[in-house]
Formats: C-alpha cells, sequence, structure tokens
C-alpha cells in the first residue's frame, strides 16, 4: 500500500487530522491536528512518520496508533489548561443541580453549537450540537469528529451526537463536553461559563 493509501485509512479513522500536504510519493505528506489553539503537524513519508523529531515506522497500522498517540496527548494538554479545569468544575455543578427529569441546561459556542443536558430515567443525558436546524442531519464532518472524541453516533431518537452517563461518570462526561469546543469547535478555550 502506497503512503497516500496509509494516510487516507489513517484520516478515515480519525477524522480530526487534516491532510495539508500530499508528498505525492516523490516526499513526505502533512497531517495536521489542532487542538485549543495548538497545532501539530505529522510528515508522513511510505515508511515512516515524525513528530518532533521523532521517526516512527508506519506500517502494519502504526500510523494509526501513532496519531492517537499525539490526539490523546493534545487533548490531555488541553484539559490541563486552568480555564478547562474550571469549566469541568462548572459543568459537574450544573449536573449536581439537574435532578428532576423536565430540567434543561444549554452552554452555548461562540460558533454557534452547543452542549446541552438533562436527565431522563436517573441517567445524564448530554449532546453536542452545531445548532442547525432538528429536521436536517449534522454536517458529516463535524459529526465524524465528535463521533472520534467518544460521541455517540445521531440515530433515529436524537439529531445530535449523544452521550448518557451515570453519575460515576460524570467526570468522564465533564472531560468530554470540554474538549468539544477545543478539538471539534475550533476554539483556543473554553467557552464563556453561562447558561443560556
Amino acid at each position: 500500500m502506497g503512503d497516500d493509501q496509509v494516510i487516507l485509512a489513517a484520516v478515515s479513522q480519525l477524522p480530526r487530522w487534516q491532510v495539508l500536504h500530499w508528498g505525492g510519493g516523490q516526499g513526505n505528506s502533512l497531517l495536521r491536528l489542532e487542538v485549543a489553539g495548538v497545532e501539530e503537524i505529522v510528515s508522513v513519508n511510505t515508511t515512516s512518520a515524525i513528530r518532533s523529531g521523532r521517526r516512527v515506522d508506519v506500517s502494519n497500522g502504526k500510523l494509526v496508533a501513532f496519531l492517537e498517540e499525539v490526539q490523546s496527548d493534545l487533548d490531555a494538554r488541553a484539559l490541563s489548561m486552568a480555564e478547562a479545569q474550571m469549566a469541568q468544575e462548572w459543568l459537574l455543578v450544573q449536573w449536581q443541580r439537574c435532578v428532576d427529569d423536565d430540567f434543561v441546561g444549554r452552554w452555548e459556542f461562540p460558533s454557534g453549537g452547543f452542549l446541552r443536558w438533562t436527565r431522563t430515567d436517573g441517567l445524564l443525558h448530554l449532546e453536542a450540537s452545531d445548532g442547525g436546524p432538528y429536521d436536517q442531519s449534522m454536517p458529516e464532518p463535524l459529526r465524524g469528529v465528535l463521533i472520534d472524541l467518544g460521541w455517540q453516533a445521531p440515530d433515529h431518537r436524537f439529531r445530535n451526537c449523544w452521550v448518557e452517563a451515570t453519575r460515576d461518570q460524570h467526570t468522564g462526561a465533564a472531560a468530554l463536553g470540554v474538549l468539544t469546543p477545543l478539538a471539534a469547535f475550533g476554539l483556543a478555550s473554553p467557552p464563556p461559563l453561562v447558561l443560556s
């Protein structure tokens, strides 16, 4: 399989990555990922990938594993920012207040997207949305990125990507909720902590 096929296979599995430049078998291709305003570039040729001087073999699916490692690193760095930690704590407080099945909370993103939550049958139900009309499908590129982050795909019940969390899963759900605007909506820091 040529390097173009290896790259296409990797970015189809990891839709958060963009191809900046195709090497075309003659040179290195460049892949890009941005999380919370931090950009990483990975150079890929027929045999290896390079990030920050570190070279790894790309055969037998190793490119996907390497790109996942880079994603995890950027995600962890984004979530360790003081603003991101404050946003996670804020979400956890909001969800503790969400005790009735009829309560709905919503955290707006400047780009028009939002995170919405409610309690249903004892579970915290979260939805990530681009803010588009409910009768139209979520755009495929965004849906792919949200699923890659850990959201469930829209289905016959929900137009938006969604997650349901038990009380002991709230911390992980808060991390996902904060990472969403930083990795899927292109924000450099969490949106203002204001309910709508």
